[in-house]
């Protein structure tokens, strides 16, 4: 009988840590960053004969982590839909029924095609209570016009971007501007934006409208001040 052949064997693991999760929604400051993706780790076995390395990586996190992730989520979602939704009007707001009927009358024509209508004034004479107002009444339809209204705060570029990451991440189909206006473009219902506070003449805001093919509707009202 043979005499058995001494083995030495050599392990060396490695862990890694995971990736971190996306970060919060877009306002004066970001949210905390999400649930990381799992651990990696490493190791390579060596005998006296053969040598055999692999690499594992753990892609799905548990269902705990799934857990606290979809609920990151949905905190995320909810916080930026918070500031980008168009309130509610005043409740003292009283008259400029005119104005009102008008705004209904220039939105029911052309259905189908691009709306922009731009209410025009001096600064505290009621704009913004007028375009909340039109679109309270606009929601007390049996089928609302507008399945979805945004609220954008035009004052600078970066509230602009800020407000189009938001409705991105609202929605849940990305974290930038841009995913925001491309969201927009695909909706084949009927959405309205209000720009709020559009006072810098200077901030072209045509690159913020989506782009729209024929078939799709798409609504904006802008408050300029007069000076």
């Amino acid at each position: 009988m043979s005499a058995r052949t001494n083995e030495f064997h050599t392990i060396n693991n490695h862990i890694y840590g995971g990736v971190g999760g996306h970060g919060g929604a877009g306002g004066q400051r970001g949210g905390g960053g999400g649930v990381g993706e799992g651990s990696r780790f490493k190791y390579a076995v060596e005998t006296e004969n053969f040598t055999m390395h692999n690499h594992f990586q753990i892609h799905g996190p548990g269902p705990e982590q799934q857990q606290q992730m979809d609920a990151s989520k949905t905190k995320q979602s909810k916080a930026a839909l918070a500031l980008v939704r168009c309130p509610p009007p005043s409740q003292i707001f009283q008259g400029r029924q005119d104005i009102l009927e008008k705004m209904e009358e220039y939105f029911s024509k052309n259905p189908g095609q691009r709306h922009i209508y731009v209410l025009y004034g001096l600064g505290g004479s009621g704009k913004t209570q007028i375009a909340l107002k039109f679109l309270d009444m606009m929601n007390r339809y049996q089928t609302p016009r507008f399945t979805k209204q945004f609220f954008i705060n035009a004052s600078s570029l970066q509230t602009l971007d800020t407000a189009f990451k938001n409705i991105a991440i609202s929605q849940r189909i990305g974290n930038t501007s841009e995913d925001g206006l491309l969201w927009l473009t695909s909706e084949i219902e009927e959405w309205m934006l209000l720009f709020d506070n559009t006072d810098d003449p200077t901030i072209d805001l045509f690159p913020f409208f989506p782009k729209m093919h024929t078939w799709k509707h798409s609504h904006h009202i802008t408050k300029p001040t007069a000076s």
